[in-house]
């Protein structure tokens, strides 16, 4: 139940800040929530990922989100899945506890995937960035943070202060602009 809970939270916030950073074919494209998002998600099988953890772990979403973002590459909103995904298995799966090597590697890809996505969200991608300390050099960290935070820069200034997630948003901000030194 905290699952589906947490799902449609993330949905509808996803919609509500998508909307207004993006012009009107870019929300055709990028839209959290469109019929299509909708449906990659049903379709995929994300959902049941999402919903379902138990006798799973981070690896078997790691393997589905490969399997998957190659069959669905053409979809437009294929970013809104990944970005969902993502967090599913630093949220869900706890992949970031996982100190082992195989782990670092992984997480090491999510975070510069999850830097790349126009709908970056900076407090996964932050954590993901302080597990890797000691693991990538300074100047990656300081590049992909960069990276994540101007790329989720005009979706967290398009949200409207008044909901829930423009403050936790923001802190994210804060925490990715810190590892590159910059007060933003």
């Amino acid at each position: 139940m905290k699952n589906i809970i947490y799902l449609l939270a993330i949905s509808i916030i996803g919609l509500h800040s998508c909307a207004k950073e993006m012009s009107k074919k870019e929300i055709r494209q990028e839209s959290a929530i469109s019929p299509n998002f909708v449906d990659i998600v049903s379709e995929s099988g994300l959902n049941d990922f999402l919903l379902n953890t138990t006798n799973r772990n981070w690896r078997d979403l790691d393997n589905f989100y490969l399997g998957s973002v190659k069959k669905y590459q053409n979809r437009p909103e294929i970013n809104n899945f990944k970005c969902a995904a993502i967090q599913g298995m630093t949220d869900f799966y706890k992949m970031l506890d996982d100190k082992s090597d195989k782990a670092t590697e992984r997480v090491s890809f999510y975070a510069e995937e999850m830097a790349g996505l126009k709908n970056c969200n900076p407090n996964v991608l932050y954590s993901m960035l302080v597990r890797l300390q000691g693991h990538w050099e300074q100047s990656k960290i300081v590049q992909i943070a960069s990276k994540g935070y101007e790329n989720s820069l005009s979706l967290t200034n398009a949200m409207s202060k008044s909901i829930p997630e423009y403050e936790t948003r923001k802190r994210g901000m804060e925490d990715l602009a810190s590892l590159f030194g910059t007060k933003k």
